[in-house]
């Protein structure tokens, strides 16, 4: 623990300048710019993830005397406090423990200021990244049901499924639960040109690489040939020289499908042979599939339509039956998301809600958008102005 911190405070204590300073490294997921790499709401979400966390780590043992240290991941499912980190393999943070609510972990003075692609100010120079404490944190991933999702993605045997960014516009899988944990651990972890500057984010990416890993290994998806077994799409996104490149790092898509090739792996055990998926039900499916009505009494509500790009920020979506909350998901992005072409090649997105038909009953369905505004502060955002979006509603479907 005590090197682990030196590692990140050696980091932060660097010129700004410096290609290996906090600065730089956290610059790369967005801001400062002028280059931003932008690889959310994807298939090449998780590989440069992948990548961005080998630099990182590589760049915390190049502090003198942390030639050994690992990134630890936090384990956002797990209520338990405790506070061991293990230093061979990248250990376990489980709950939120104290420690990464102390410095170095706790918060990072921001050495320049930050203006986004519209060259507004996001941060002042000198100024603080901020979070929220554990209780809110914790209160606000269940509010979104981030635990169920993941768990439901891990069930998911096809890759698009499991990553959940559905034919490039449904917000679901794992990546939902992403940016939902991003929105709910406070304003800097919120905002993607910033992001990475809060301390924590790096304990939290570490955990949705590790959970990618577990999906992989689960269903024998570990080397590239058999991961592509899993996709029930095209691979041309791992084999493209457009697509799969991981810029500004030297991995390409393909290089990262293999973890232990790249010298990594996790202290949780994980299942060494691939396991059958849970039965799971759906809001539409193929035509081509053999189908039947889920004998549930659940339906599928999706709120079809909404255009991102006119929104500018992290936003919520929220779905009311009588007055009463009854879903709501997070989307993650930029606050100048019209200027970023991953953004603007997915520009519309579908949110999709499974809900009990009791729930329903409860008075007129209404949906709502709410955009994550600076110092914490939601602004509501007619639906008209972001695409009027559509409510469907669908019986729940699964395979015969």
């Amino acid at each position: 623990m005590q090197k682990l911190k030196i590692a990140f405070a050696g980091l932060m204590a660097r010129d700004p300048d410096d290609p290996q300073s906090y600065y730089q490294l956290a610059g790369l997921h967005w801001l400062p710019g002028p280059d931003v790499h932008c690889r959310h709401h994807e298939n090449a979400y998780n590989p440069w993830h992948r990548a961005y966390l080998l630099k990182f780590e590589d760049a915390l043992r190049s502090v003198e005397g942390c030639e050994d240290v690992t990134l630890p991941y936090w384990n956002i499912q797990s209520r338990t406090p405790d506070n061991n980190f293990r230093t061979r393999d990248r250990g376990q943070v489980v709950g939120i423990p104290d420690v990464l609510f102390e410095p170095p972990f706790a918060d990072y003075t921001l050495p320049r200021t930050l203006r986004n692609l519209n060259e507004t100010a996001v941060y002042e120079g000198g100024s603080l990244t901020s979070r929220r404490d554990e209780a809110a944190i914790l209160c606000l991933l269940a509010s979104r049901g981030v635990h169920r999702v993941i768990d439901h993605a891990l069930t998911q045997s096809h890759w698009e499924q499991f990553n959940g960014w559905d034919q490039g516009t449904t917000q679901a899988g794992i990546i939902q639960a992403h940016d939902s944990g991003h929105v709910a651990c406070g304003e800097t972890l919120s905002n993607q040109d910033v992001a990475a500057f809060d301390p924590m984010f790096w304990f939290f990416h570490a955990n949705w690489d590790r959970l990618w890993w577990k999906w992989q290994q689960r269903y024998g998806a570990t080397t590239l040939a058999s991961f592509k077994t899993h996709l029930g799409g095209s691979s041309d996104w791992l084999e493209d020289p457009v697509l799969n490149g991981l810029s500004p790092f030297d991995l390409r898509t393909k290089d990262t499908i293999d973890l232990a090739a790249l010298g990594v792996d996790y202290d949780a055990p994980l299942e060494e042979t691939p396991l059958a998926p849970a039965a799971a039900a759906f809001g539409s499916m193929p035509a081509s599939a053999r189908i039947e009505i889920a004998d549930s009494e659940l339906v599928s509500l999706r709120i079809k339509g909404v255009d991102r790009l006119a929104i500018p920020g992290s936003f919520d979506v929220t779905l009311t039956a009588g007055g009463f909350v009854v879903g709501r998901q997070s989307f993650f992005q930029s606050t100048t998301p019209k200027l970023c072409e991953t953004c603007r090649r997915n520009a519309h997105v579908d949110f999709d809600f499974v809900v009990d038909l009791a729930d329903l009953g409860q008075g007129p369905i209404e949906a709502y958008v709410d955009r994550l505004a600076p110092r914490g502060r939601i602004a509501p955002v007619p639906l008209n102005d972001c695409g009027a979006p559509t409510i469907n509603v669908r019986t729940l479907l699964r395979e015969y």
